[in-house]
């Protein structure tokens, strides 16, 4: 790794990362399971919420350009819904 001079950030594999932050796979620290089917009867409902899809997570990213809604029970948003958060800061542009 190579230690960037703005802001403490390091160059990575994956990209400039703050130095402070650890790189892991997400299989070590979040539980994955395979989520619900998107159909048209679970678009509508009560109260719709925002989920991701498959399309939606990539190899060392997410995408989160487009974000569909579909109606949950309590008990799958219960066994489905996300426990941790991730927040990112802005990263500066890495130079060679």
């Amino acid at each position: 790794m190579k230690k960037m001079a703005e802001n403490n950030w390091i160059e990575t594999d994956i990209g400039c990362l703050p130095q402070e932050w650890n790189i892991v796979h997400l299989g070590d620290i979040f539980k994955l399971q395979q989520g619900k089917a998107l159909s048209q009867k679970n678009q509508t409902g009560l109260s719709p919420s925002s989920f991701l899809r498959t399309m939606n997570v990539l190899w060392g990213r997410l995408d989160l350009s487009t974000i569909d809604n579909m109606d949950f029970t309590e008990e799958e948003i219960e066994k489905l819904s996300l426990k941790c958060c991730v927040t990112a800061k802005t990263s500066p542009r890495c130079n060679s």
